[in-house]
């Protein structure tokens, strides 16, 4: 294929082949609408990494930054488990996404370039060959530019498939040697080289900050004491109403009253409060509950005095406040 159409490009004779593609399984109308659909799903996918990835990728790199700083300060942070090491090489693994994301916003450009031209020596052989010439809207030439970067793609066999174009970010990432295909992402290889393909970065990035958010909960879990467990069902108030002018508000897509949707999901609330000094502090959590006709409110304060951590004894206080005929449907 690749042959046929360079020889197309060159000559402006097309072989049999593109000869039967352009007259008897298109038209210039449908090369015209392909064109425009390779256009826009190209330019989308440059959007979607310009202002969704490397986006992003930035807010990653902001944020371990700074832990990375507080890693520095051993007597403060030292305890709940963060390290230098771990993190410079999370900041590694998203410096590779970064660059990545570049070289796809880059093979877009390229690709939209590539595209062009192909329609355009599609376009012109099709007008020819129907002797339709003029009645199409064919656009300008292509720049001398535009012509040698698609020969060039051209004899190299590229194409625009997901393959192709994975290799070809890839390669940039490698050092000498020719590009290897990539067709399914896997991280990091057995030789510890980057990876070749957004996929991988992401998988390679997920998978490092899991171990790294592992670590930190097993050292604070080493400095913590469970002292009481109490389950909390927080079923949304609204969940005991019954009456269907109230449901289809709160299952509307747009809110009929400012505030009444929001109360169609579980909503606990925790908050900290310290005590006199020496007193501790105390725990407080307001939550939601019941069911069809009973809503329930239940309040629990937790206080936990100054002791010593084997003999810590809380304070448990709890209260519920049920309403049962407000809102159910009256019998």
């Amino acid at each position: 294929v690749h042959q046929e159409l360079l020889m197309t490009c060159c000559t402006g004779h097309p072989s049999d082949a593109v000869h039967t593609f352009l007259v008897k399984q298109t038209s210039p109308q449908q090369l015209s609408r392909l064109e425009r659909a390779l256009t826009q799903a190209l330019e989308y996918v440059s959007l979607t990494g310009c202002t969704r990835l490397q986006v992003a990728g930035h807010h990653i790199i902001t944020s371990l930054s700074e832990l990375h700083a507080c890693a520095g300060w051993k007597e403060k942070f030292g305890s709940i488990g963060l390290d230098a090491g771990p993190l410079r090489h999370l900041e590694s693994l998203a410096q590779d996404f970064l660059r990545l994301i570049e070289q796809l916003i880059l093979e877009c450009a390229q690709a939209k370039k590539f595209v062009r031209v192909l329609f355009q020596v599609l376009l012109r052989t099709a007008h020819r060959l129907s002797e339709q010439a003029g009645t199409g809207e064919i656009g300008s030439a292509p720049s001398r530019e535009d012509i040698d970067d698609f020969v060039g793609r051209m004899r190299r066999r590229e194409s625009l498939e997901l393959q192709g174009v994975t290799s070809r970010i890839g390669s940039t990432r490698q050092r000498g040697g020719t590009p290897s295909e990539v067709a399914s992402a896997s991280g990091l290889d057995e030789t510890g080289s980057p990876p070749a393909s957004l996929a991988a970065a992401v998988l390679g990035l997920a998978t490092e900050a899991g171990r790294v958010g592992k670590h930190i909960v097993a050292a604070l879990s080493s400095q913590v004491s469970l002292l009481c467990c109490l389950p909390v069902h927080a079923t949304p108030p609204w969940a005991s109403v019954v009456r269907p002018e109230f449901k289809a508000a709160l299952t509307s897509d747009v809110p009929v009253a400012p505030g009444l949707r929001s109360m169609g999901f579980p909503s606990p609330s925790i908050a900290w409060e310290a005590l006199d000094h020496g007193q501790g502090a105390r725990l407080t959590l307001v939550w939601c509950g019941g069911a069809q006709p009973v809503a329930e409110l239940h309040l629990c304060r937790l206080r936990v005095p100054p002791a010593p951590l084997s003999r810590i004894e809380p304070e448990l206080e709890l209260a519920r406040l049920r309403a049962g005929t407000l809102l159910a449907q009256p019998s």
